[in-house]
């Protein structure tokens, strides 16, 4: 059960969720532990191919990137570096229920 909570979609769902949330409402904490979170799901998608491999390293630099500006009282970097990762998950959950 907490393999869940750190790997499958719950964890993807709560990050991105938690990470939306610090970068809305400008907290800086948030998005510290969301970087955290996507951890596990990072390393695994380290193993994919060719671009999936990007995607991992991207998804919590970009995360911690978002938690210093919000630091700096930046708002809009750290909702914009949210995108790409939106992007990426709806993409993945399309390929995996599409299967």
């Amino acid at each position: 059960m907490i393999i869940l909570l750190l790997m499958g979609w719950p964890a993807i769902i709560g990050f991105v969720l938690l990470a939306s949330y610090g970068a809305w409402q400008n907290k800086a904490i948030p998005l510290a532990i969301a970087s955290i979170w996507s951890l596990p799901n990072s390393i695994y998608l380290l193993t994919g191919n060719n671009w999936v491999q990007f995607a991992g390293i991207f998804i919590p630099v970009s995360l911690v990137i978002s938690a210093v500006a919000v630091q700096l009282e930046k708002a809009w970097p750290a909702r914009v570096l949210l995108l790409p990762i939106y992007g990426f998950y709806l993409w993945l959950g399309r390929v995996v229920l599409t299967q």
